[in-house]
């Protein structure tokens, strides 16, 4: 699994949760994404864009 990720908070928010399951944490700094729509399609993509 690979996702993409707003900002640090998030980033921790799911290290926490979801380490195990991810293989590569990509960290992109941008604000024109919601964090609902990371967090409903984050166990289900591959791979996610913000």
């Amino acid at each position: 699994m690979v996702a993409v990720l707003m900002n640090h908070v998030v980033l921790d928010n799911l290290l926490e949760k979801y380490y195990h399951q991810l293989k590569i944490i990509v960290i992109l700094f941008q604000q024109n994404m919601h964090f609902d729509l990371l967090w409903k399609s984050f166990m289900k993509l591959d791979l996610l864009i913000l």
